[in-house]
């Protein structure tokens, strides 16, 4: 039997010819990006001598908040928890007092609801300690708990902080100093802000991270340091050198998670008791991460941990390993010449950082110093 064939019924296509095109007379500009040493022009040159002495690495007391908002664009403060804890001689940080901070104008409804809730549990506080949750308004609580917290040398602990933080303030605006970041008021006297109190000041570091401190206020009459203001947020990527939430930090430390729920922005009994879980559970990730911070033999405040480099950097301290900034008086062209090199020396240890903890690095770290002590090294 004879096949027939189909390639007769097919049609062939004539193939596209391959012209060659001018080139675009146009072509895109691909920014190039370099480490360069940079200096404000007639600035004056900071004594580096002349730094100030860090605190002990851990706060005595921390006043440890979370804030619960409403879900609209201002995401406004409607309450927030609070623990006060003492730093105890086994290293944890020990609850002393807890509380519960409506809005200033959260409406009346809403604020009998909290004091409801608050006198039908007990404050899960130290034996010997006040058994009652104290209920204020966002007023008292800044003019009392908080700052009387600032004033005892105590570190302020929030997960996200700048978030938490700026809850509290009453108006804000841009820092005097020019790229110093957000001057924020949280203390007003007759409608105006208190020139005797300090003001918050948030200056961004990156979108993840920012350094926070107080600046202002009466010379006569305020805090002569810039306050503690601890960022769990920061402080677990500094230790994970990885970015995760608050129930995903608690997984990596072998806790017990959040409470499930999905925020109203309303005043209810389970919003009241998913933000005091949050609060508690705040605690438990500042504990932990104590205890992992403390295996480090180093003595940096764990707020100025703002990154795994942070850490690798105490450790050279540690060592007594010096900056070439600070151990020499280079120009700054020379300076630039030997960022420019280090970059490129220091590679192969950026390459592989996402997949290191801190106590890896500096292990790292080491082998490159041991590697490089006998040739050139800038150490």
């Amino acid at each position: 039997m004879r096949r027939h064939s189909h390639s007769a019924e097919k049609q062939i296509l004539p193939r596209p010819s391959r012209s060659l095109t001018a080139p675009d007379p146009k072509p895109e500009l691909t920014p190039v990006f370099v480490r360069v040493h940079t200096r404000v022009k007639n600035e004056k040159p900071r004594n580096r001598d002349s730094e100030g002495k860090l605190p002990d690495k851990w706060a005595p007391y921390a006043l440890v908040f979370d804030c619960e908002t409403t879900t609209d664009i201002r995401q406004d403060l409607t309450f927030l928890w609070w623990r006060f804890c003492e730093l105890k001689k086994d290293g944890v940080y020990s609850c002393q007092q807890e509380g519960v901070v409506h809005a200033d104008d959260l409406d009346a409804n809403s604020v009998a609801l909290i004091h409801l809730f608050a006198r039908s549990k007990r404050a899960k506080v130290e034996k010997g300690c006040p058994q009652d949750i104290q209920v204020q308004s966002r007023t008292e609580f800044v003019d009392g708990e908080f700052w009387d917290a600032i004033v005892a040398g105590a570190v302020i602990v929030c997960f996200n902080a700048p978030f938490d933080l700026s809850r509290l303030a009453l108006e804000y605006r841009a820092a005097k100093n020019k790229n110093t970041g957000w001057s924020m008021v949280l203390w007003e006297y007759d409608g105006d802000p208190d020139k005797f109190k300090p003001k918050l000041r948030i200056k961004p570091k990156d979108s993840r991270s920012a350094f926070i401190g107080l600046a202002g206020g009466d010379p006569g009459n305020r805090v002569v340091y810039r306050g503690r203001f601890l960022d769990l947020s920061v402080l677990g990527w500094a230790l994970r050198n990885r970015h995760m939430t608050l129930e995903g930090f608690l997984k990596s430390f072998g806790l017990k998670g959040k409470m499930q729920h999905e925020p109203t922005g309303e005043v209810t009994v389970k919003e009241l008791r998913y933000g005091r879980r949050d609060v508690e559970r705040t605690v438990a990730l500042l504990n932990a991460m104590k205890r992992e911070y403390d295996g480090f033999p180093i003595t940096l405040p764990p707020e100025r941990a703002m990154s795994a480099a942070s850490i690798t950097k105490a450790f050279l301290d540690e060592m007594c390993v010096k900056q070439p900034a600070k151990k020499f008086r280079l120009p700054g062209r020379i300076l630039g010449k030997c960022m420019q090199a280090s970059q490129y020396e220091m590679f192969p240890l950026f390459r592989a950082k996402m997949m290191q903890t801190p106590r890896e690095k500096f292990q790292q770290l080491l082998l490159h110093v041991n590697s490089t002590s006998l040739g050139n090294s800038p150490w």
